[in-house]
């Protein structure tokens, strides 16, 4: 009886020790590392980087550096917004990885590696591939976001490593929204056009503002300047603008020249929109309604009561 027990004791452990050997030697199942983890994929000198591809849903977006500038090359050729490539510059330098978080490939969309949340990200330093990073879901941390390589089932946990540095909503995102900027050291008068009244705002001699004989609201006036003198849009539009449209609305400002903002009417969804030119800027902006009434203010609005 007691040689009965032990033999039931050994079979046991032995059963035991056998599925033990299985997950640790079973090539699809999770593993830990016994080793220390590199601190990045590659290193980077963030002054020497070049160029960037990042490709998301079979849209590829190139920026490269042109003197001390970035643009964009793919899909148009355009400024980019140079603040989201410092924030993927800083990141690629900064970031360590801190764990491993998974080696089974059947794990991938759990951790955002499938083919619509998958960000491939390219680096290229002095014109030729430095290294090619796979970027998915964002981690629990502030700043933490999973990554890999692309020929590996390693997936890795990375710090000060921001997705949404690299993942944008869409790719237009990427490009510059400035549309123009007028210095008010520069400007002489401003004409305000619309359907509904036209009117001048204009310095004399004494710099001091009037419209007409009116003065000027110093609040007003400031609102109008601070606008004119950064433009930026809410996206764009990539075509000749459409012909028989009529500008429903006209900036016109002189400096030591005299430049038109023009914005064309249509619809958009059953909702009203502008198309935005301004001269000598080839791009055709778009606006919505709202960025009409923060530009157009009423003659009324603008002279002191």
């Amino acid at each position: 009886m007691k040689n009965k027990k032990q033999l039931y004791i050994l079979v046991a452990v032995f059963a035991v020790l056998a599925v033990l050997a299985y997950i640790l030697t079973n090539d699809s199942g999770e593993k830990t590392a016994s080793y220390k983890l590199d601190k990045k994929f590659f290193e980077v000198d963030s002054a020497k980087i070049d160029k960037l591809e990042i490709e998301k849903k079979g849209v590829k977006v190139v920026v490269e550096k042109s003197g001390i500038n970035w643009v964009l090359s793919a899909p148009v050729k355009y400024a980019a917004y140079e603040q989201f490539i410092a924030g993927c510059l800083g990141d690629l330098k900064n970031y360590t990885l801190t764990s491993i978080a998974s080696t089974n490939p059947q794990n991938k969309d759990k951790y955002g590696f499938n083919d619509s949340a998958i960000v491939k990200l390219t680096v290229y330093e002095a014109g030729n591939i430095l290294g090619t990073i796979l970027i998915g879901k964002a981690g629990a941390g502030a700043s933490q976001t999973y990554i890999k390589k692309p020929d590996s089932d390693e997936i890795f946990l990375a710090d000060k490593f921001l997705q949404i540095n690299f993942v944008k909503d869409n790719w237009t995102d990427w490009r510059s929204k400035r549309i123009t900027g007028f210095l008010r050291s520069e400007i002489k008068s401003i004409d305000l056009i619309s359907k509904e009244e036209s009117f001048t705002l204009a310095q004399d001699l004494t710099n001091k503002w009037a419209i007409g004989s009116d003065s000027v609201n110093a609040a007003q006036l400031e609102g109008l300047l601070n606008i004119l003198g950064d433009m930026n849009t809410q996206s764009f539009y990539d075509s000749p603008l459409p012909e028989g449209l009529n500008p429903e609305y006209k900036v016109v400002v002189k400096t030591s020249t005299t430049s038109e903002v023009n914005f064309y009417p249509y619809e958009k969804e059953g909702a009203k929109r502008y198309y935005l030119t301004v001269t000598g800027v080839n791009q055709v902006f778009d606006v919505d309604d709202a960025f009409i009434k923060n530009l157009f203010k009423a003659k009324k609005d603008f002279t002191v009561k």
